[in-house]
């Protein structure tokens, strides 16, 4: 039962073999305030764990460990309704309704789902393939897409920006002032047929026109888009091609982080014309364009180089502390 008065139930089963293992549970409004007492009997998960937390849970959750090492669960109508969250004299996080469906296997490698599908007041994702779970994003030789070189399926996840300023407030750095009324973020993975032995993977990140209030008059942010086409074998991944469009600025290009090329042209007064109504920047302003062709390479021994040919025109930086960088133009080859 929950210590504030509210009441509950969880049932479950376990049962152990030689080289298996398999729990099965099910609750029906489930006080989440049983997590605080995890908090406590566990202190090395505690700042995981927000210290203040309601709501309830209701659903049933299958969890068997096999030989191989391999896990597998199954969530049937999860349901967690009225959730709150807070760490002392904190922001407090909400969230009416979330859910989750589906099966997700965890192998010694990968993540796999199986028309698992989650949702919150502000979000959505579906996942219905298999994923690497060996991620690393240092060194010259790695990539922040090598989670893709797995990828076997598709996934894709949905935000309502919105819905998520109200639920989760102080995450989006936003002005006191300002409000967000409309606009959605999405971002979707899919394997692609295989080319030359090599797996390949499209990312597409994108965002609707967002539009806002920001001390009483309307704010809109033209839709950005960012595409990725990913190639890889067992040893190396490659951005076949990306593309970065926005009205503010676009990039071209192709490589990893080896070496690779992009054509780049920005417009930095435009970029903080857009944002300084509705985002806090902190007395930092941008003015003036740049365009230009970079490409980049490092060696054996972890040495960077970068060259290409490009013009800046009439750039002025302010920085925070009142420093200003002015240069009515820049020429680089």
């Amino acid at each position: 039962s929950d210590p504030s008065g509210g009441g509950g139930s969880l049932q479950g089963s376990l049962q152990l073999a030689e080289d298996r293992w398999q729990i099965e549970l099910q609750s029906e409004s489930l006080p989440l305030s049983v997590v605080t007492l995890v908090r406590r009997r566990l202190p090395e998960f505690a700042d995981t764990i927000p210290s203040q937390v309601g709501g309830d849970a209701t659903g049933a959750l299958r969890i068997a460990g096999l030989p191989d090492g391999v896990i597998e669960a199954s969530l049937d109508g999860v349901q967690v309704r009225n959730l709150t969250a807070a760490e002392s004299q904190s922001r407090l996080w909400t969230n009416q309704l979330a859910t989750v469906d589906g099966e997700l296997v965890l192998t010694p490698g990968r993540v796999i789902g199986r028309q698992l599908r989650a949702t919150t007041d502000f979000a959505s994702a579906t996942i219905n393939g298999a994923f690497s779970r060996t991620v690393s994003l240092v060194g010259a030789s790695d990539n922040p897409l090598r989670w893709l070189e797995g990828l076997d399926g598709s996934a894709i996840a949905e935000i309502d920006l919105p819905s998520l300023d109200r639920a989760l407030p102080g995450l989006l750095p936003l002005k006191q002032d300002a409000q967000l009324v409309s606009g959605r973020a999405v971002a979707e993975v899919n394997s692609l047929p295989a080319s030359g032995g090599q797996r390949r993977s499209q990312l597409v990140v994108r965002s609707d026109q967002v539009r806002a209030r920001a001390s009483g008059r309307a704010v809109v942010i033209d839709p950005i888009l960012l595409k990725a086409v990913v190639a890889t074998d067992q040893n190396h991944l490659t951005a076949e091609e990306f593309q970065w469009t926005s009205a503010f600025a676009s990039a071209v290009g192709q490589g990893d982080l080896r070496s690779g090329s992009a054509n780049v042209e920005i417009d930095f007064g435009r970029l903080s014309s857009t944002l300084r109504p509705i985002v806090d920047l902190a007395r930092t302003s941008l003015d003036g364009t740049a365009a230009g062709n970079i490409s980049w390479n490092a060696s054996a021994d972890e040495v960077w180089r970068l060259s290409g040919s490009g013009k800046a025109t009439n750039l002025v930086i302010t920085l925070p502390g009142g420093e200003v960088f002015r240069r009515p133009t820049i020429q680089s080859d």
